[in-house]
């Protein structure tokens, strides 16, 4: 017996008394992984040993490269550990083997490691006889069954076991005198698709004969024997199949299966065991080989009494556990899934974890979902009861695993800790206390609480989403409100205004009627234009009524045409100096030069229109207002300056909105709600042209620029 010496570590302050081995475990769900789980429990039962163990794997999940990603990362802190057992094959069956040995070294580095299945760069291992035990599966088919043309579904050619076994075929077919037909071979993954493949390879060639096909694996082998199944051959009459592992199923598929039993559970055992020598002793057996067993069956073509089957408690073991707990945890699932809080959550956690008899169970997340390297505790259950207080909870390095609390709380321990993902998305982990030998219940709760976290997540979005979106509905609502309201006063305004020339002319065309011989020439045209203008008054009005009418539709269409812009100018004026007589106010008529072109001549007079009304309507008696045209880059400008109010910063910001009250009020009582630069921002924009403004302040006047494209060719 060779052994090995392995430098001691010094123990840090979690194992002075107890020192604490990690393990690296894969999918509990499966029986191989429930096998080895069992005999890791197996193995610690009588040792005065802590343990962490590390889900790190379940490696057909989406997500599984981050699992292990983080695992390796965040999770496993040496400073905390004495000693690692690490399942080797359950890696490389995934991972190269390079890849393996550089995620191992820096734990190798500073802690022994015993390794089972696969041995990497020296470190003590525990394996099973690969090669023998295939030999002896080739060769029954060989001997037994008079078969020659034996096709092999080979494993991951990166997998050391993989690689033995198909050694074992090779050699054995040699020691028979069988020749290796490179045709009657398939590179597997030890997955199905790697035996559906293989079916397909072996059988879509022409005339390829095939007496059996032996598969490195049980999973593989099932897929070959539903292929064939398929394509309609029968197995055992047409094609003999065999596998290796013995899978809880292999007995019940229909043909049995013939396989080779593997001592997964003693493996785990004595990997455990040998860690436990080194730290009490300092060393440990070098290599230690485990033997296996056929395990003949119908789909070889033995009947099930030519040779005593080799049945296994474990499999009937691990069958009854699952009978027994795979409806409690459908109902946990359930109580889980109903959660419609977190608190709720935590609460219902916390009873299945009082159920279970676990002395612990703690849901952590990260402290920054952007950032894996801190962790808090989300909810706890432990002899102290229900733990839920997000509000004080502490923030620690994910490599501390739990708050400083759980160690001073819990001096003896085996724990798991799984990482906590929705698909690809990584939510956190879960601390488990791992005496438990029904390895899938920590599976099935893993997956029930991650689902419910990521739901509850999506809840919380959608309540955010819902509360911003009645938020905004709300505001929108008060904004409609105001905007109904502004314009019930527009169109009373409106109203008013129509009303006064209507009266103008009514009184006026009773008079003319009542002394339509008593009136001179000049008096009467007096009273005709009294009536005109009052109904130019109306048709202001109602233009601006129907230009917001068409604003507020979107239906404001160009009709650009040639227009002298001079002369437009010129008669906005003219029909604006009436009013501006009426106030004193002086209107200063700038014309740089004759200025014609192609634009919207009617939507020009709109705009220069409002401009000069408003300049009119908020100057004092006695001002002037000054009208500039000009034309700068083939774009005509009109200016119109005034001494009046003037704008405040605030006045400025809401200069364009609908129905603006600004601070700013009519000089002589005139009636406003401010639709008259609304109407000229949205036109100018209509037209493809810009407005500015410049006022030095309250009290000191205005001044507003229009730029509006001309085409002058």
């Amino acid at each position: 017996m060779q052994l090995i010496e392995v430098p001691r570590q010094k123990k840090n302050s979690t194992s002075v008394k107890r020192p604490t081995i990690g393990i690296f475990v894969g999918k509990l769900s499966d029986q191989y992984d429930s096998l080895l789980w069992n005999g890791y429990l197996d193995g610690i039962d009588d040792s005065a040993v802590n343990t962490i163990s590390f889900i790190c794997t379940g490696l057909t999940d989406a997500g599984t490269a981050k699992n292990f990603e983080l695992t390796c990362q965040h999770l496993i802190n040496v400073q905390k550990l004495d000693g690692l057992v690490v399942q080797t094959g359950v890696l490389l069956a995934r991972f190269s083997v390079d890849t393996v040995s550089e995620l191992l070294s820096q734990y190798r580095a500073a802690l022994p490691v015993v390794g089972m299945s696969i041995h990497l760069q020296g470190e003590p291992h525990v394996v099973i006889d690969n090669y023998n035990s295939m030999a002896a599966l080739v060769e029954h088919l060989i001997v037994e069954h008079s078969l020659r043309r034996i096709a092999f579904v080979r494993g991951p050619v990166t997998h050391e076991e993989a690689e033995v076994r198909f050694q074992a075929y090779v050699d054995t077919l040699a020691k028979y005198g069988i020749a290796l037909d490179p045709s009657l071979i398939s590179v597997g993954d030890f997955l199905i698709t790697g035996g559906e493949q293989a079916v397909q390879q072996f059988f879509d060639r022409d005339s390829l004969s095939i007496d059996a096909i032996v598969a490195a694996n049980d999973t593989m082998a099932k897929a070959v024997i539903n292929e064939l199944r398929v394509r309609g051959y029968m197995v055992p009459n047409d094609v003999v199949v065999v596998g290796f592992d013995n899978v809880v199923d292999a007995p019940y598929i229909s043909p049995p299966l013939t396989t080779v039993y593997q001592p997964v559970r003693e493996q785990a055992k004595v990997a455990v065991q040998q860690m436990v020598q080194y730290l009490e002793h300092g060393t440990c057996e070098q290599k230690i080989t485990l033997p296996t067993k056929l395990v003949v069956r119908a789909s070889c073509g033995c009947r099930d009494n030519h040779k005593p089957l080799y049945a296994t408690s474990e499999n009937e073991e691990w069958m009854m556990a699952m009978a027994q707990t795979v409806p409690r945890l459908e109902v946990n699932g359930r109580q889980i899934m109903q959660s419609l809080s977190m608190e709720q959550l935590a609460a219902t956690v916390h009873r299945i974890i009082c159920e279970l008899r676990l002395a612990f169970c703690y849901v952590l997340h990260w402290a920054d979902s952007a950032d894996m390297s801190h962790a808090k505790l989300l909810f706890g259950s432990d002899h102290d009861g229900l733990i839920f207080d997000p509000q004080s909870a502490e923030i620690f390095p994910t490599k501390e695993l739990l708050p400083a609390s759980f160690w001073e709380k819990h001096a003896q321990f085996n724990m798991i800790i799984e990482p906590l993902h929705f698909e690809e998305t990584m939510l956190g982990y879960i601390v488990f206390d791992g005496k438990l030998r029904e390895a899938w219940v920590y599976e099935s709760l893993r997956s029930q609480i991650s689902n419910m976290l990521k739901t509850l997540a999506l809840l919380e979005q959608e309540q955010s989403y819902t509360s911003k979106l009645e938020q905004e509905v709300a505001t929108r609502t008060a904004e409609l409100e105001a905007l109904l309201y502004e314009r019930s006063q527009w169109l009373r305004i409106a109203a008013h205004d129509l009303r006064n020339p209507l009266s103008v002319i009514r009184v006026t065309a009773g008079m003319i009627g009542l002394q339509k011989d008593g009136f001179s020439p000049q008096k009467l045209a007096e009273r005709l234009d009294r009536i005109n203008k009052s109904v130019d008054t109306m048709n202001g009005i109602i233009g601006r009524l129907l230009t917001i009418g068409r604003i507020e539709a979107d239906q404001i269409a160009l009709a650009p045409s040639r227009c002298d812009v001079a002369q437009l100018v010129r008669e906005v004026v003219n029909h604006q100096a009436a009013y501006a007589r009426h106030k004193n106010i002086t209107i200063d008529l700038q014309i740089a030069q004759k200025l014609e072109g192609t634009l919207d001549g009617e939507l020009f007079m709109q705009i220069v229109t409002n401009l000069l009304t408003n300049a009119i309507k908020y100057s004092p008696m006695g001002t002037t207002v000054t009208v500039r045209l000009f034309s700068v880059q083939q774009a005509a400008c009109v200016s119109i300056t005034d001494e009046g109010l003037g704008f405040t910063q605030e006045d400025q910001s809401n200069l364009y909105k609908q129905y603006t009250r600004l601070s700013a009020k009519p000089t002589q009582g005139e009636q406003s709600i401010g639709l008259g630069l609304f109407i000229v921002n949205k036109l100018v924009d209509t037209m493809g042209g810009a407005i500015s403004l410049y006022s030095a302040g309250k009290n000191l006047g205005s001044t507003f620029t229009v730029n509006l494209p001309l085409r002058t060719e």
